[in-house]
């Protein structure tokens, strides 16, 4: 989310937090010369630069980590090995296409907390310990 998301309700609080975090103090700029008030604008105009690349290198970094989450999600999704995720209390907690597939199901339709299809307990714990696909 970027602030330009934000709605004027949500910038507004976000900015009484940063005044809160800084203390907002005002300072006194009749008190100071004409060089410090440069230099002074010149600092703060720097860190905002300073700022906008940092968010721009967020971005980029925000946009690569969902590439690589598809391909990683893909590469799960779509292997040709079954794999799942399977609690202690052997609830698939999430399976690829490929263990669907070979349970008979739909595309996604071991996931979420479905119990495994097998008659025994047994068999439940050898595949969990095991690492087996079934």
């Amino acid at each position: 989310m970027t602030i330009s998301d934000l709605d004027d309700n949500n910038k507004q609080n976000l900015r009484k937090q940063a005044e809160a975090k800084l203390g907002f103090e005002c300072i006194n700029i009749s008190e100071m010369s004409e060089d410090n008030i440069r230099k002074a604008f010149q600092e703060f105009h720097t860190h905002q630069i300073e700022l906008e690349m940092q968010n721009e290198d967020l971005r980029l970094a925000q946009v690569e980590l969902k590439s690589a989450r598809k391909s990683f999600s893909d590469l799960y999704d779509f292997a040709p090995t079954g794999y799942m995720t399977v609690s202690a209390k052997g609830m698939i907690i999430k399976a690829n296409l490929t263990v669907s597939t070979m349970l008979g199901g739909k595309e996604d339709s071991y996931s979420n907390n479905h119990s495994l299809p097998l008659s025994s307990g047994k068999t439940k714990t050898n595949i969990i310990n095991t690492g087996k696909t079934y």
